[in-house]
């Protein structure tokens, strides 16, 4: 083989592979070994719909697992702040400081569960006493006051709760109050032990998966670049990303600030006014937080509730009069909290409508229980933001809509206090 001849093989051999048509061939006229014909769109549309539909099925068939791996995301991306945090002041790696946030996090924890505990179940034992007492009151209250109340029209007149006092009523009530019975205490205790069990046993697979997750976070930011690095989207994968973060880091670092921030000032205005089961009902409004528009108002409900039926206070106060101020501080707070902690801590970042917030609650609550309930705001946040987008990009518009100078903020009353001051010195 002269030199002309093999400069001809080595021009070919470089050459790319060339398509007849029917199959994709090397530079020796055999099928290229690395190479596949692309795929059309039907295939990709059956692809695309079959693995949807599979993925489906899993989700659909190990659905008890979901909740705890979205529980270890949410644990992950909340303390992920805290691990950046320790990798720059102690200058260690990545795992080490997982491992460090993680092992104080548990002890801190812990630390709370044995306080909060203590107080808990001295505060759930005294419920376990009065509410049977409690429940024979209600009824008969009912049945002096509501029971024999008439409404009339002229010369007509009808007594609408009339048949209410039946027997019925009142043995489905000792019925309802008999499980706090001492008699039943091992059936309790079992029942308390299973639970708590499957109880550990979910927060060992959140804690475990979480760490894992947190130790990974650079992997998942990599794969984020890469998919941005596609020609001309990688100004709208930014944005959209932004955004995204602004919506999660809004709802869940903001809601979790606002429910702690309740739990501690609602416990200590109810033990204050000296309510009963105080801790209960603050740790009650802490977590309804999560739950927008509907949670205060629940919370609120059962301070109440608990006001109208306990026996006295201090304040001397009849249980009507005693329930009116419980509503007027509960009130009180969450305006506060609604002035001053809500846009400090969540802002407008949902961008919602009370009434969406509210079907979407629902709808959340349908499909998954507390856990939906509880996502339900920013995923619908979320998908507003994604159909947006979507629509926008249909229809040949700018993919992001212009967006508005940031309004001022209104000066606080110290600096108020502090320009009065100054302008009547000069």
């Amino acid at each position: 083989m002269d030199s002309k001849q093999r400069k001809v093989i080595e021009e070919q051999s470089v050459k790319p592979a060339q398509d007849d048509g029917v199959h994709l061939l090397g530079a020796d006229g055999l099928p290229a070994l690395h190479e596949s014909p692309p795929w059309s769109n039907v295939i990709k549309g059956v692809v695309a719909a079959t693995t949807i539909v599979l993925l489906g099925i899993v989700l659909w068939r190990f659905r008890s697992l979901v909740q705890p791996l979205i529980f270890a995301a949410i644990l992950a991306y909340l303390l992920n702040p805290l691990v950046m945090l320790a990798m720059r002041r102690f200058g260690i790696q990545r795992g080490t400081a997982v491992l460090i946030v993680y092992l104080s996090f548990i002890l801190v924890a812990l630390g709370l569960l044995g306080i909060v505990g203590f107080v808990a179940f001295s505060q759930a034992d005294r419920l376990a006493t009065t509410l049977p007492a409690a429940a024979e009151g209600a009824y008969a209250w009912f049945s002096t006051n509501i029971s024999l109340m008439t409404i009339q029209f002229g010369n007509f007149s009808f007594a609408p709760f009339a048949g209410v006092t039946d027997q019925s009523i009142e043995d489905a009530i000792r019925q309802l109050t008999s499980g706090f019975n001492y008699t039943q205490g091992g059936t309790v205790a079992a029942n308390l032990l299973g639970g708590t069990v499957s109880t550990l046993s979910t927060l060992f697979v959140v804690m475990f998966v979480a760490i894992y997750l947190s130790r990974d976070t650079p992997l998942f930011g990599r794969s984020l670049q890469d998919f941005a690095a596609i020609p001309g989207y990688r100004t709208d994968v930014q944005r959209l990303t932004q955004k995204f973060v602004a919506i999660w880091d809004a709802y869940l670092r903001g809601q979790v600030l606002l429910a702690l921030s309740m739990f501690v000032v609602v416990t200590l205005a109810l033990t204050a006014l000296g309510l009963n089961n105080s801790l209960a009902l603050g740790g009650l409004a802490g977590l309804l937080e999560f739950l927008p528009v509907i949670g205060p108002v629940v919370s609120a409900l059962a301070a109440v509730a608990v006001a109208v039926f306990q026996d006295s206070n201090w304040l001397g106060l009849s249980p009507l009069w005693y329930a009116v101020l419980i509503v007027v501080v509960m009130i009180v707070l969450q305006q506060i909290e609604g002035a001053v902690l809500v846009p400090r801590f969540v802002g407008d970042a949902l961008d919602l409508h009370p009434v969406v917030v509210i079907v979407v609650v629902l709808m959340g609550t349908s499909l998954a229980g507390i856990l939906g309930a509880v996502l339900a705001a920013p995923v619908a946040a979320s998908a507003k933001l994604l159909g947006g987008y979507g629509w926008r990009k249909m229809w040949d518009l700018a993919p992001f809509p212009p967006e508005e100078p940031p309004k001022p903020e209104p000066p606080s009353l110290w600096q108020r206090l502090r320009a009065r001051i100054t302008s009547a010195a000069e």
